[in-house]
């Protein structure tokens, strides 16, 4: 990889005397001592200094930063949807003919293909219980046994609940997250955009709160 970063550079005519700054991911492909990209690029270009992809950094902590269990555990049950489907042509073949279409993987590094993919899958949950339904009746032990559990997996209150609960949060973040990435944004509206979303991510909690508190006074009252 660091080789054809070089070539492409050297076909543009660019010096690489003045390469100050190679900016990657985290990823042993990318930093690893033994064998990385970016070490073969800094021996052609020795005033280069690696420059850590900081929305790379973010990436990473907005998806791992929910402490909720129940939306973890949702999280996974997904990912093993999807790769319950994309490891076999058999199976990708089954919900194909069903969703008429293709599930979007959970992505662990790009938060927004991560939006797009809960929303999907919230929006395709019937599609995809009934294509594991068609799967669980086969012979082949494998399949039938791992789209049964998936079926119970995802049809469990906590989860129907979890999803639609972490959908409703997405559907207000998402636009953000795109928002974030757009090439002519300055600091001034992305901090406004970003109080915004805080502010409404804030007025659902404090409806919630108050829901909660109303049905627990309605139950104390009548009892």
């Amino acid at each position: 990889m660091g080789q054809t970063v070089v070539k492409q550079l050297n076909d543009f005519s660019l010096d690489l005397a003045y390469c100050v700054g190679i900016g990657t991911d985290g990823c042993s492909v990318m930093t690893s001592k033994q064998c990385d990209a970016v070490h073969e690029i800094q021996s052609l270009a020795s005033n280069a200094v690696r420059c850590p992809c900081f929305n790379h950094a973010l990436n990473l902590s907005v998806c791992k930063s929910s402490g909720v269990q129940s939306v973890r555990n949702s999280v996974c049950v997904m990912k093993e949807v999807v790769s319950c489907f994309t490891a076999s042509a058999k199976r990708n073949f089954v919900l194909k003919s069903v969703l008429k279409g293709q599930l979007l993987g959970i992505c662990d590094t790009r938060w927004v293909e991560r939006h797009d993919a809960v929303l999907q899958f919230r929006c395709s949950l019937q599609e995809i219980v009934k294509s594991l339904t068609i799967v669980s009746k086969w012979e082949e032990r494998d399949s039938s046994i791992k789209a049964n559990w998936l079926i119970h997996a995802i049809c469990c209150s906590d989860f129907i609940l979890t999803i639609f609960c972490l959908c409703d949060i997405l559907s207000v973040t998402l636009p953000l997250s795109r928002l974030l990435q757009t090439v002519s944004l300055d600091l001034r509206s992305a901090a406004t955009s970003v109080a915004d979303v805080i502010a409404v991510l804030e007025d659902k909690q404090n409806l919630l709160l108050n829901r909660i508190i109303f049905n627990f006074s309605y139950i104390y009252m009548n009892e």
